[in-house]
């Protein structure tokens, strides 16, 4: 079932219980957020049972210090979408959403931050997709991984919002959508790890690519 709860997890502590934080205004699915200088969650699109019909949202939502979700009043989609990337992309306080779906697939690429007005990027997708994960890469560009539109995708893209470029990544060695991603560090190295996702089927693998290594591609 689509659901309005919230959860906070503490990473350093499993007792860690939060009963403060209000349900979000109506049950939505598929949005996109990310935590804005650091500690504000921000939260944009997705598909929501708004004033009682299903559709796609444009609104973004902050939660309050009260524990409460307010609308943002400024900040909102230039095009309503769901699914435009798992993971959470906050480049210089800004959150970013990468194609995504209306009813359609999506190629376009927004900018948005509280109480701002939303930027459509002149860089675009090379074609509409969704369900893709996306990470930060460094401190002007993120790096869009798999996804689904006619099929699953292992393609990868790196996307620079200060140039506004898109420079092709190394394939994925399996094509899959709905995953998990992430940047790992290791002993003083950071990889890009993917994990689990859909392709045809539920899939258990775990790919890592090497950012000092990118060349030699991603390793299962």
């Amino acid at each position: 079932d689509y659901g309005r709860n919230t959860e906070i997890v503490d990473l350093e502590n499993s007792n860690f219980s939060c009963s403060k934080v209000e349900p979000f205004p109506f049950k939505l699915y598929g949005a996109t957020g990310g935590l804005m200088e650091g500690q504000k969650p921000f939260l944009c699109g997705g598909w929501g049972y708004i004033n009682g019909d299903w559709t796609y949202s444009k609104d973004c939502y902050q939660l309050t210090e009260a524990g409460s979700w307010a609308k943002d009043q400024t900040a909102k989609l230039n095009t309503a979408r769901m699914w435009a990337g798992y993971g959470s992309v906050v480049i210089d306080n800004n959150l970013y959403l990468a194609g995504g779906s209306n009813g359609n697939d999506l190629k376009s690429i927004e900018m948005l931050s509280p109480d701002a007005t939303a930027q459509t990027l002149s860089v675009q997708l090379p074609t509409g997709f969704s369900l893709h994960c996306q990470v930060p890469w460094d401190s002007e560009t993120f790096f869009v991984i798999g996804g689904s539109g006619n099929s699953r995708r292992d393609e990868t893209y790196f996307i620079n919002v200060k140039t506004n470029q898109l420079t092709n990544g190394p394939s994925l060695n399996t094509a899959r959508s709905h995953h998990a991603c992430e940047e790992l560090q290791v002993k003083g190295k950071s990889y890009i790890i993917v994990t689990g996702g859909y392709n045809d089927g539920k899939l258990r693998s775990t790919e890592v690519l090497d950012k000092n290594n990118v060349g030699q591609g991603w390793q299962k």
